[in-house]
């Protein structure tokens, strides 16, 4: 029998990833959540229209349907803007969760969460490192992992950094870079921000695998090299034969009228290596990202 999995925020950046991927593995039976109808085609996956922060209407949802596996990758990621609406991100990225223990409590939760629980002081962090959210994006997510530790639930915790892109296109720090040195105009990149992150094709592989071992529990999941936003942004421009000369290194520096943000977030990733046998080399994301780019934009 098929395993059915429901992935919310499937129309973003990671979940229509997840979605692209998973559809092509004949044991499982997708279904998408996304707040509004897509525009592009996406066969193979059971689209639901709903919004996530309306309980009733999730609660009925979940009342008339059972899913083996829930991969919550709706988020609200702008670090600005989470601060003007705390109400909404912690409905989206914490509540949301007990409606999961509440209505659908058999199922195994795959929550995406964030390098940046970490206050990036050190980096280099471990699954056991020591938690400090420096901003209410990464509190609420801070928050989520410990409704999931605190619940009964069998639940599988990734920790990470993506980039990749839309569809349509928009404004991720990789997308917002490639349209700017396209219009051959300088841009900035912070030469004290380290992570080593991952593609979302790259993470939705891991992913797959990890359903398919059954993993559970808290795991780190990145890169093999850990490197600058600046020698990232530099690598992306020479793999798109975009002139980095346009991108001019920079030290990012906190202001009082805004929230404070990671240094070091980089992630330890040896227990996932060792549990999945599994890496992933961040040249090969950054040509993968490469040809997917010009395959669905041009």
């Amino acid at each position: 029998m098929k395993q059915k999995i429901l992935i919310t925020g499937a129309s973003g950046l990671l979940g229509l990833n997840i979605c692209n991927r998973l559809k092509l593995n004949s044991n499982f039976e997708l279904f998408g959540i996304c707040r509004t109808e897509i525009n592009f085609d996406c066969e193979d996956v059971n689209w639901v229209y709903l919004d996530l922060t309306d309980f009733e209407v999730l609660q009925e949802f979940f009342k008339k349907n059972f899913f083996d596996i829930i991969i919550h990758c709706a988020a609200y990621v702008n670090v600005d803007s989470c601060e003007l609406n705390k109400e909404y991100v912690t409905k989206l990225h914490v509540d949301v969760i007990n409606t999961f223990q509440i209505y659908s409590p058999d199922s195994k939760i795959i929550y995406i969460s964030s390098d940046s629980v970490f206050d990036g002081i050190n980096g280099n962090y471990s699954e056991q490192s020591i938690r400090n959210p420096l901003n209410f994006y990464s509190y609420s997510k801070y928050q989520g992992e410990n409704l999931l530790f605190n619940s009964k639930m069998n639940f599988l915790i990734l920790r990470l950094n993506i980039y990749g892109f839309h569809r349509p296109v928009s404004n991720s720090l990789v997308e917002w870079a490639i349209k700017e040195l396209k219009e051959a105009h300088s841009i900035n990149g912070f030469s004290n921000v380290y992570f080593n992150p991952l593609y979302v094709g790259q993470v939705s592989r891991l992913i797959e695998k990890a359903i398919e071992n059954k993993i559970e529990g808290v795991y780190h999941v990145g890169s093999t090299e850990s490197i600058s936003k600046y020698n990232f942004l530099k690598k992306v421009a020479k793999v798109f034969c975009l002139d980095d000369k346009l991108i001019h290194e920079t030290q990012y520096q906190s202001f009082d009228n805004k929230p404070l943000r990671p240094l070091n977030t980089t992630l330890n990733i040896d227990q996932m290596k060792s549990k999945l046998n599994i890496e992933f080399n961040l040249d090969d994301g950054i040509s993968e990202m490469f040809d997917d780019y010009h395959f669905y934009t041009i």
